[in-house]
């Protein structure tokens, strides 16, 4: 895919979660009182995406998104993201304000190296992550093993299946590949995971008929099912 913009990827996961999330920001005082108390300008497309959807819950689903007062300044990186579970860390420079900017992983005090492109593929994956891994109020995940080739097989089916539902692929670099329809997200990770998230109880249980062969080993809901 083209590399995605901050505004695309914003107007998309609006577009997207529009049934399950209301989305909410922080106030351009709070992200300056942030960026003054830092002593740096943070990033345009870092001052959006915390305008836009700082807020809001889906970012601390299992990822979690810093409190502009929490971001914390390493060196020229600002981190304003984390997976508690893995210690991974995202930040990005503030000497690099150009559009798009990259955004950095570090794992367990190593060095940063760029993941994404631009804060607006960071932005896309991180939701759709959250989405398949609970936050969405049906999800069911593959912890490890699953290979690409076996993922764009099996997702195959569900495009046939559910062609009303809009699906299409969206890739991300290195950390895995995406599918987003309406209502409906898969996620395979690079490293063997593969998951689904669903807005609705028909729309999962769709998924999941299309996919008779798959041993999910968690299934989550808040409706009951199955």
């Amino acid at each position: 895919m083209s590399l995605m913009t901050i505004d695309q990827a914003l107007d998309l996961t609006d577009r997207l979660f529009a049934q399950t999330v209301e989305w909410a920001g922080y106030t351009d005082a709070e992200i300056k009182q942030a960026s003054d108390a830092l002593g740096v300008s943070l990033p345009l497309e870092l001052r959006q995406l915390y305008a836009h959807q700082g807020r809001c819950d889906v970012h601390r689903a299992h990822l979690k998104i810093r409190h502009p007062s929490k971001i914390e300044l390493d060196g020229a990186f600002a981190v304003f993201y984390d997976d508690p579970a893995s210690g991974a860390s995202w930040a990005v420079s503030v000497a690099d304000d150009a559009r798009p900017c990259p955004v950095y992983c570090r794992i367990d005090g190593a060095w940063y190296e760029i993941e994404f492109s631009s804060v607006g593929e960071f932005l896309l994956f991180a939701c759709v992550w959250q989405a398949c891994e609970g936050a969405m109020p049906f999800s069911a995940t593959v912890i490890d093993g699953v290979g690409r080739e076996w993922a764009e097989h099996e997702v195959a089916k569900v495009v046939a299946s559910c062609d009303d539902l809009g699906i299409v692929k969206v890739v991300v670099g290195e950390p895995g590949t995406l599918w987003v329809g309406r209502g409906v997200f898969l996620l395979h990770e690079s490293f063997g995971r593969f998951s689904t998230g669903t807005t609705l109880l028909g729309a999962f249980e769709r998924v999941l008929a299309a996919l008779p062969d798959v041993v999910w080993d968690f299934v989550s809901t808040r409706d009951g099912f199955p």
